[in-house]
């Protein structure tokens, strides 16, 4: 399945660039899907038999029956454009609020800041994701986002980036107040005093797609503590086993609920 992923994410960057050709027939809801999102067959493919099935049924509908078929059908591409909203327009693209921007070669997750709160019973301070979801693990995490990970994994796949040990790293920096620019390394420490490299490099690690994708459920966007899957997680490995406990460092421009944007910046292969 990651190859088909791969393949299919190939076709949409090519279909996001060229101009579409079209027969003479009449235009369908599933037509312009493929173009304007050409992955969503394959990610949503219970809602895309659905409309497929609602298009057949149109087509056959007497008179009487076609503008309720004409709703079905708008009902179903609206959810599918809702739950996968993509851009692309010269450089740059846009999914789930996730933009890369091709000239350099940068990819942004919008965030908030979220640290761990030190009086926590479950995991005191502790500090084992950089990024989760509203619905994942907030009491370890140091910034929480709205987005979607299977959205920051297509969009890696869309830059053209590369999985596993072999692949791209990157460095990330947290960009707050428009003009504050913090490396996340500086966020974290060692509670056992161990030194950390500076910078902290991350791996594009991503997951598996079966219809559902595992860091959609768990929340994890990226990871210290390779516990589960998820779209990035640290290249270090003392904190990568859990041999290295972390704990945050606050930041003076860095207050909880505060809206930041996580850049990731790709340095090698």
């Amino acid at each position: 399945m990651k190859s088909a992923l791969l393949a299919l994410t190939s076709m949409l960057v090519f279909a996001s660039c060229k101009p579409q050709k079209h027969d003479s027939a009449a235009p369908t809801a599933s037509r312009e899907l493929t173009e304007y999102f050409p992955l969503l067959p394959m990610i949503e493919k219970s809602l895309w038999s659905q409309l497929i099935d609602a298009e057949a049924k149109l087509v056959a509908a007497p008179e009487s029956e076609r503008e309720i078929a004409n709703q079905e059908i708008t009902r179903l591409a609206e959810k599918l454009r809702s739950k996968h909203p993509f851009k692309a327009a010269g450089g740059r693209m846009e999914l789930g609020g996730i933009i890369f921007d091709k000239d350099p070669g940068k990819i942004y997750v919008p965030a908030r800041v979220e640290f761990p709160d030190s009086g926590d019973e479950r995991h005191p301070g502790e500090v084992e994701l950089l990024l989760c979801t509203q619905g994942g693990r907030l009491h370890e995490t140091l910034f929480v986002t709205d987005a979607r990970p299977l959205h920051l994994e297509l969009m890696m796949h869309l830059a053209g980036l590369t999985k596993g040990p072999q692949g791209n790293r990157f460095r990330i920096e947290v960009l707050a107040n428009g003009d504050v620019r913090i490396p996340v390394e500086s966020l974290v420490r060692a509670t056992g005093g161990e030194r950390l490299a500076s910078p902290l490099l991350w791996e594009f690690s991503g997951s598996d797609y079966k219809d559902l994708y595992a860091p959609d459920l768990s929340g994890d966007f990226a990871i210290f503590w390779h516990a589960h899957d998820s779209v990035l997680r640290v290249a270090h490995e003392g904190i990568a086993s859990g041999v290295v406990k972390l704990a945050p460092v606050p930041h003076p421009k860095l207050v909880d609920g505060d809206s930041v944007m996580l850049e990731l910046m790709p340095i090698s292969k």
